[in-house]
């Protein structure tokens, strides 16, 4: 069975199942009998992707590309919490002249998961305030044929962190909708790159990869793992209970071990959210 034919499956599932559940009272979701409302997003946009790392190259690597994305929502008047996860498969270039044209094959997953709770306002009526924390996984796969003897580079972050949402209800297309700017940084990270830099090792009988690169983890504070993420959406909701976002997120972060390394993706992206 090949991907789209899971994927029409799963779709199809979801949408059969939510037909079991009651419109809220403002007739824009569905909500369940324990009061919550929950989504599952499946969907993915574009990507620019900017990476700088001393391991491979001290010349800067960009490219579009595509990004499948996933992910899980669970929201009533006081909780809101999220799972999230996007992968990407990208050939970074460099133009180094007008003849010459230099790769770097990145694989990157990424997982986040952020809980937060609503904060009362009268200042604020109109808006809802949401402050929690986040906790996120990386892990990044780099190989650069061209250089010699130099070519792959393997890292990971996971850190705790600090995460907020605004949430303001607006009226599109005669529908209730929500507009939302997300924003989170890590507070502690345990990350890991490898030790011998501009090296490849494999070949070596002596040399224990795994054992190697965990051996070189470390942790720290943001001087040791640094990420800004910031994302603006806005969730169309159908008359079936579903919805539509459409976002922008701007992810920048850099991890320093022995050197330093800059990564920063642009996303555009079309998640379609069913109700479940």
């Amino acid at each position: 069975m090949n991907t789209a034919r899971v994927l029409m499956l799963l779709l199809s599932l979801m949408v059969s199942r939510a037909v079991y559940a009651q419109y809220s009272e403002d007739e824009g979701g569905i909500e369940l009998e324990s009061g919550y409302l929950r989504y599952l997003g499946i969907g993915g946009g574009a990507t620019y992707q900017v990476m700088n790392d001393p391991a491979v190259s001290p010349i800067i690597y960009s490219r579009v590309g595509a990004l499948p994305m996933i992910t899980n929502l669970k929201i009533n008047n006081t909780i809101y919490s999220e799972l999230s996860m996007r992968a990407s498969r990208i050939n970074l270039t460099h133009n180094t002249d007008k003849l010459m044209k230099v790769k770097t094959r990145t694989q990157r997953a990424l997982a986040d998961y952020r809980f937060m709770l609503r904060i009362p306002s009268e200042e604020m009526r109109n808006w809802d305030i949401r402050a929690g924390g986040i906790f996120s996984a990386m892990f990044m796969h780099k190989n650069s044929p061209h250089l010699y003897d130099a070519s792959k580079v393997y890292e990971y972050a996971v850190s705790l962190g600090l995460s907020g949402r605004i949430i303001r209800e607006i009226t599109l297309w005669g529908k209730t909708s929500y507009f939302t700017w997300d924003v989170s940084l890590p507070l502690i990270a345990n990350v890991s790159r490898p030790y011998f830099l501009n090296r490849e090792e494999i070949e070596d009988p002596e040399n224990k990869i795994i054992g190697e690169f965990l051996s070189n983890s470390k942790t720290g504070s943001i001087g040791t793992f640094s990420r800004l993420d910031s994302r603006v959406a806005i969730l169309y909701r159908l008359d079936n209970g579903n919805a539509v976002q459409f976002a922008y997120e701007w992810d920048y972060g850099r991890i320093k071990t022995f050197e330093k390394s800059y990564f920063a993706e642009h996303i555009v992206s079309v998640l379609f959210m069913f109700n479940y």
